[in-house]
């Protein structure tokens, strides 16, 4: 609901949707290209990667993912990915798997 401030502006509250109500993002760590470097576990703002008895980044709190793509960024091997469910890169990574002709956003 706006809110008044003392010099008259209105200003409105921005409603997050609660995390039961989002769908997590999908994150993929492909363990064939990851050195186990760690800059995903540090870097992470959120705190959503462990690392499992190699070293390995494992997705240990999804439900705790921003999706900022911050750890995808960041990885010098390229071996993280971060898929919105149902966003538009997810779909062309399934069409291109697929062999389809993905479907494009606002067409």
């Amino acid at each position: 609901m706006p809110e008044q401030t003392g010099t008259g502006a209105v200003r409105k509250h921005a409603v997050a949707r609660p995390r039961s109500l989002r769908q997590a993002p999908r994150i993929v760590v492909d363990v064939d290209l990851c050195k186990s470097c760690g800059i995903c576990v540090q870097l992470c703002p959120v705190n959503v990667f462990d690392k499992d008895r190699k070293g390995r980044p494992t997705v240990a709190r999804a439900d705790d993912c921003t999706a900022c793509r911050f750890c995808e960024q960041h990885c010098p091997d390229f071996a993280i990915e971060v898929f919105q469910s149902g966003g538009q890169r997810e779909r062309k990574a399934a069409a291109a798997k697929t062999g389809a002709d993905p479907v494009e956003d606002g067409a």
